[in-house]
C-alpha cells in the first residue's frame, strides 16, 4: 500500500518540474528584478536630475529677464529725470535773466 504520489511529485517524475531548476529559475528571475529595479531606479534619478538642471535654467532665465526689465525701467525713469532736470534748469536761468533785466529797466 503505497500512498498516491503527490501531484508535484508526479510532475517531477515526468520530468516537468526538477527542483534545483526552479530554484535556480527563481534566483535568476529574482536578480533580473533587482536589476531592472536598479536600472529604473539610476534611470529615475538621471531624469530628476535632467529635470532640476532644466528647471535651474529656466529660472535663471526669468532671473535675467526679469533683471533686464528692472534695468530698462530704471533707465527709463533716470532718463525722464535728467530731462526734467533739465527743463528745470533751463526754466531757472530764464526766471534769473528775467530777474536780473528787471531790476535792470526797474533801477535805471
Amino acid at each position: 500500500m503505497t500512498p498516491e504520489p503527490s501531484f508535484t511529485q508526479a510532475l517531477r517524475e515526468e520530468g516537468f518540474i526538477q527542483g534545483s531548476d526552479v530554484e535556480g529559475k527563481v534566483n535568476e528571475t529574482k536578480e533580473e528584478v533587482v536589476n531592472e529595479v536598479q536600472d529604473t531606479a539610476a534611470d529615475v534619478e538621471t531624469q530628476t536630475e535632467e529635470v532640476k538642471e532644466e528647471a535651474k535654467a529656466s529660472v535663471d532665465e526669468a532671473k535675467a529677464k526679469a533683471q533686464e526689465t528692472r534695468d530698462a525701467i530704471v533707465k527709463k525713469d533716470t532718463a525722464k529725470a535728467e530731462s526734467s532736470n533739465n527743463t528745470m534748469l533751463y526754466v531757472a536761468i530764464a526766471v534769473i535773466v528775467i530777474l536780473i533785466l528787471l531790476f535792470l529797466f526797474v533801477f535805471r
